[in-house]
């Protein structure tokens, strides 16, 4: 049985263009309890390696946070809209989700 959390990570996952967007910045999302945890290997404007998208249930809105090649926080984006995801994530690292 997938749980919500799981599900809630496949949407985000098909709102950023998934595959897509995975085989364009040669990056792997990975399911997590807080949200989907996407790393990529080509190099960020911002210094990022990778970002986690959470979903804030009672906002019905998202929360973006990067993170550089040790884990450590970059920047943090609250209460985005499904379709602001896309832009933002390109805007802050200069990485396009799609072709």
């Amino acid at each position: 049985m997938i749980d919500l959390q799981d599900r809630i990570n496949k949407t985000i996952y098909n709102q950023i263009n998934g595959d897509r967007a995975m085989w364009v910045i040669g990056g792997t999302a990975i399911s997590t309890d807080k949200g989907l945890q996407v790393s990529f290997g080509i190099r960020a404007k911002n210094k990022a390696k990778s970002f986690l998208i959470s979903y804030d249930e009672g906002l019905d809105l998202y929360n973006i946070t990067f993170y550089n090649k040790k884990g450590e926080k970059i920047e943090s984006i609250s209460e985005v809209y499904a379709d602001q995801l896309i832009p933002i994530i390109e805007k802050k690292t200069g990485l396009f989700l799609s072709l």
